[in-house]
């Protein structure tokens, strides 16, 4: 494996925040070039892999090109919950129509809005 010339690299990139989306997702803060500069902050089981498993298990779809061209034929806002702009929206500096928790109307099952329920 080559090594990285640390001297080349301009120190006021650091620190910053590297974040992998794969099968899940890990957020890693970076405080410089060398080995072991670096930490998982935190990070997360759901990622594409969830992706891909929810698209196989509801669907029956198995080709991943298949998966993506569904899901820009739906609806987001059929199943997840939204902020609505008020004038609570200048306080905490959340603005509307912003998406609060996805497929997060699949706990009720009575829901104006959703027609998969």
């Amino acid at each position: 494996m080559a090594s990285l010339d640390t001297a080349a690299v301009d120190s006021e990139l650091f620190p910053y925040l590297l974040v992998n989306i794969g099968s899940g997702v890990s957020i890693i803060r970076v405080d410089g070039p060398g080995e072991g500069q670096f930490s998982r902050v935190s990070g997360s089981s759901v990622g594409g892999g969830t992706f891909w498993g929810l698209c196989k298990l509801l669907t029956g779809v198995r080709d991943f090109d298949d998966m993506l061209e569904l899901s820009m034929q739906g609806n987001n806002s059929n199943v997840s919950l939204w902020l609505v702009f008020d004038s609570a929206s200048y306080r905490t500096g959340v603005l509307g129509d912003c998406g609060s928790s996805s497929i997060g109307v699949g706990h009720s099952r009575v829901c104006a809005r959703c027609t998969l329920l």
